[in-house]
């Protein structure tokens, strides 16, 4: 830490965030960049196989953060020191703000429900303050602006095509009117037009920070410019640790990020190009999900991932139901969902009936699990269990993508619109090895 702030650096109590190359350190004295005594720092992991070993990812980190950072500054930690190829990174030290995940699983979504409008309403505010940017973000980055963002949207689709074929592969293959769907669907995403704007690659629940109405966005190692209805999927299809997610439409999300890029973006305010949009993604990201098939065939029956492709594959044919649209895709992918509860009798599980938020494990699986112990333990947060998961073992699929998913809307038809209403809505034992290079270690004080 002492050779990327160029001054010299005493640590005296650090704790590791655990299982994330991530630290909080508490230092002996003020940082001469910030005047911080409490910093987190994060470092590129050296574990082989890791896909988070490239030093390329603290790099995207920091310019994406001091990208939003000039724009919306409340919205995203300060970066305090480090990046490039420094293999470090330091940052503003966000606490006592909290996972938007911890707080879900400690009082259960109806106690969390403002936190859940304010990162909805937070990712708007990403999106309407990184509109129009991209050529300012990569310069910033150091890339060329045209191939970086081919590159950024190109993966915001990923591999979904290798998931139609692992569905053909199962003997179910995807009609020709489904798929001139899909090819419109994709079509869309990847030309985003005046909907592109900047992701941190991963909004889900655990990279929101939140403190009351304060909350804070983190993780930006994969960030990049898409379209953005691929961010606002994540609402709908639940991600790697939920089964359910709820109805963003009931609850408020959908309206609160609507409302915050109404002025900049005003085509989410139409309902039909919203609720396609973001039907569309989510059935994209369930496709990606279907990658792993011939995985899920090989574990164990009861094995959480099965359950979690069921759930995904259904979300995605439930939202398109309720929008009205692609009713060729909704009919295959309902196929393929059911087809899988037969190969698979341990998925027999009436997802309708569970409460929003039911997590995929009655505990999170292996270093997740010591992670969320940890944090508790430091935190001196009780636990209390509100959050009924579902009974299915498994150590997950900690290395899938994060989730996106599907809309869902209340009325099809005859109801008012979001445009009608649009004007009345107003991240600690890594470091200690690592022997920065001229910082002493302190013993902790207490």
């Amino acid at each position: 830490m002492s050779a990327v702030t160029d001054t010299r650096v005493r640590v005296v109590h650090a704790v590791q965030l655990q299982p994330w190359s991530v630290m909080r350190c508490r230092l002996a004295d003020p940082l001469t960049v910030g005047g911080a005594t409490s910093v987190i720092v994060k470092w590129v992991r050296t574990e082989p196989g890791n896909e988070r070993t490239q030093p390329g990812r603290l790099r995207t980190e920091r310019a994406a953060l001091e990208h939003v950072g000039a724009r919306a500054p409340q919205l995203v930690p300060r970066v305090l020191a480090g990046g490039g190829d420094s293999g470090l990174l330091v940052l503003e030290d966000l606490a006592p703000r909290e996972p938007l995940r911890e707080l879900l699983l400690r009082v259960g979504p109806v106690l969390a429900e403002p936190q859940m409008i304010d990162v909805a309403r937070a990712l708007g505010r990403l999106h309407a303050a990184t509109v129009g940017s991209a050529s300012s973000y990569y310069e910033r980055l150091g890339a060329d602006a045209t191939a970086g963002l081919a590159t950024d949207i190109a993966a915001s689709v990923g591999d979904f095509g290798l998931g139609v074929e692992r569905v053909r592969a199962v003997g179910v293959p995807m009609s020709t009117a489904a798929q001139h769907e899909l090819t419109a669907i994709v079509d869309t995403l990847l030309d985003p037009g005046a909907l592109l704007a900047l992701s941190n690659g991963d909004p889900e629940t655990n990279n929101y920070l939140a403190d009351g109405p304060d909350g804070r966005l983190i993780d930006f190692e994969s960030a990049g410019f898409q379209h953005v209805f691929v961010d606002v999927a994540s609402m709908y299809i639940p991600g790697p640790m939920w089964l359910t997610v709820g109805d963003p439409d009931a609850d408020g999300r959908a309206h609160a990020y609507r409302a915050a890029v109404a002025a900049v973006m005003p085509a989410v305010t139409d309902d039909r190009i919203f609720g396609e949009g973001v039907t569309g993604a989510g059935f994209v990201e369930a496709l990606r999900r279907l990658v792993k098939l011939p995985t899920m065939d090989a574990r164990d029956p009861g094995e959480s991932g099965r359950l979690h492709r069921v759930a995904t594959t259904e979300a995605a044919a439930d939202g398109a139901d309720r929008f009205a649209c692609l009713p060729h895709l909704t009919s295959w992918t309902r196929t393929v969902a059911a087809l899988r509860r037969r190969r698979w009798p341990d998925t027999d599980v009436d997802l309708a009936a569970l409460s929003p938020f039911t997590a995929r494990w009655r505990q999170p699986p292996g270093h997740c699990a010591r992670a969320s112990h940890r944090f508790r333990q430091h935190h001196q947060i009780a636990v209390v269990p509100t959050v009924r998961p579902v009974e299915v073992s498994g150590a997950g699929d900690e290395d899938e993508p994060g989730g996106t998913g599907l809309a869902e809307r209340r009325a099809v038809g005859g109801e008012r619109g979001f445009a009608d209403d649009v004007d009345a809505i107003d991240a600690e034992d890594r470091l200690l090895a690592l022997g920065t290079a001229g910082g002493d270690l302190l013993p902790d004080p207490k």
